[in-house]
């Protein structure tokens, strides 16, 4: 007899488990990431916030690129205090298992891989990226084209080329490069002077080979065409990067994210939405023994944050 209740009790207990429902997996509602503009709450860079709902917890170090050390002590702090089990990195596509050669990112790969913690890309594929952008609106009630795309890039790299130690590269290196990483035929290349028709045509100027740092900073109501293809890949990277958050919350549970002060704010509603507000924030010299324990409080306790211009 007390067997057989003992075999009822086992049975009715499975039976009860069954019947539980399993614990939502996180998801991450795109139309939430936000376009930048200048209004966005944005603390000097670099900083750091966390978010923990009990059930899984996130920190995100918002860098200052480069070889900056008050980004780098940052990321080594938050790696050891958070002892996270996943690291995403900015300016990797997924898969890739190569860092980038320098800066913040670089940095915390190395980091990662002395701890033994894994790390991943957060960037879409580059197929995925130029696709999103393309069906995005660049003009008025007209899509980007594979020109403003083009044309955007070989801006952007002319100008991260400046810091390059090799030097920079000329318009038609950088249009191979563009051709080898997104698979795009040589007929559909920009020459030297198509880029600089493109520019002036899109931008208001002629291209001096000094372009000013503002016109690869998204803007989506600017007047000047870069901004506003900055724009809208920054949206398609930024959508991308939060479902990979989404589901490494649900997989990992404790994760690390590396990116640029400004995708913070524009993935700080995505991130409230599945998480709940920062449990705590501040930046470089803000001290962590006042934040609260894993699992905690939701009061936030925010420091020094000041809107101030994108920092990407």
């Amino acid at each position: 007899m007390v067997r057989a209740a003992s075999i009822m009790l086992i049975l009715s207990a499975g039976l009860a488990a069954e019947n539980t429902p399993a614990t939502p997996p996180y998801s991450s509602d795109p139309r939430l990431v936000r376009s930048w503009n200048s209004s966005l709450d944005l603390a000097p860079a670099p900083f750091w916030a966390r978010y923990d709902d009990g059930r899984a917890a996130l920190s995100f170090v918002a860098a200052r690129h480069g070889e900056d050390s008050s980004t780098f002590r940052l990321i080594e702090e938050e790696l050891a205090a958070q002892s996270p089990a996943v690291l995403i990195l900015e300016g990797v596509r997924p898969g890739s298992r190569r860092p980038p050669s320098g800066g913040e990112s670089a940095h915390a790969a190395r980091l990662a891989e002395a701890q033994g913690v894994r790390w991943l890309g957060g960037e879409p594929a580059a197929a995925k990226e130029l696709q999103g952008v393309l069906a995005e609106d660049c003009h008025a009630r007209r899509k980007c084209t594979m020109r403003d795309f083009q044309g955007f890039y070989i801006l952007r790299t002319w100008f991260l080329d400046a810091a390059r130690p090799e030097g920079r590269r000329t318009i038609g290196e950088i249009v191979s490069a563009f051709s080898r990483e997104f698979g795009v035929a040589p007929r559909l290349l920009m020459s030297d002077p198509e880029f600089e028709a493109w520019y002036s045509a899109g931008n208001g100027k002629a291209f001096t080979g000094e372009p000013d740092f503002d016109e690869i900073l998204p803007q989506p109501d600017s007047p000047l065409l870069s901004r506003r293809v900055a724009d809208k890949d920054s949206l398609v990277r930024n959508r991308v990067l939060a479902a990979l958050i989404a589901e490494q919350l649900s997989r990992a549970k404790r994760i690390l994210v590396v990116y640029g002060a400004s995708h913070h704010a524009e993935l700080r509603p995505v991130l409230e939405a599945m998480l709940g507000p920062a449990v705590c924030a501040g930046d470089a010299q803000a001290d962590r023994s006042r934040c609260p324990p894993s699992g905690g409080t939701r009061k936030t306790d925010r420091i020094g944050t000041t809107p101030r211009e994108k920092q990407d």
